[in-house]
């Protein structure tokens, strides 16, 4: 992700897109309203009966999570006092594997992430095997940065938001995002 970051930062390129807001990027772009949510789930798997309502909840759970992923002050703080039980692992695919097999019982992933996760590396037996409990462990707003080094941004970014307040009252905005994730779904 730096990588992105870095590009936006030194003029090769106006902006970058969607990333999760914080101080720091303020500091360095001008920042969009939100473009779309971003929502961590945890997905079990079917024949596991699961339910939970707060991060406590999840301390009898083996969970994977895969490494550098933030979860949240909650289940980050819960972590690191050892109240939950959490094995990182460098992948999301690894960490279907494991769920898959039975080896733990949850894995918190960005929803959207996890149905394309899923789909290149997973066989439909294996997605029917899945599915993931409604309430969500982190949401977060993305938002396009634009760098405040490129002159004529600040006006591009003002463009920007007026045309996507446009698409949001149109209801485009909800139908071009039900149209990019209806093939990524844990359906064969």
């Amino acid at each position: 992700m730096g990588a992105f970051i870095a590009v936006g930062t030194k003029r090769k390129r106006n902006g970058t897109a969607v990333w999760l807001n914080n101080r720091e990027r303020e500091e360095t772009f001008f920042v969009s309203d939100p473009v779309v949510e971003n929502g961590f789930y945890l997905f079990h798997r079917k024949d596991y009966l699961f339910d939970w309502r707060q991060v406590s909840d999840l301390d009898k759970q083996r969970i994977v999570g895969t490494r550098g992923y933030d979860y949240g002050d909650a289940f980050q703080q819960a972590e690191a006092k050892g109240q939950l039980r959490v094995n990182r692992v460098t992948s999301d695919e690894t960490a279907f594997r494991q769920l898959i097999a039975g080896r733990v019982d949850v894995f918190p992933v960005d929803k959207v992430v996890g149905f394309d996760t899923l789909h290149q590396y997973f066989n439909a037996a294996d997605r029917a095997k899945l599915t993931f409990h409604p309430q969500p462990l982190r949401l977060d707003s993305l938002h396009l940065l634009m760098s405040r080094e490129v002159p004529g941004n600040a006006e591009l970014m003002a463009r920007f938001n007026q045309g996507l307040a446009q698409l949001r009252e149109s209801g485009k905005v909800t139908q071009y995002l039900l149209e990019i994730q209806q093939p990524l779904s844990l359906n064969p």
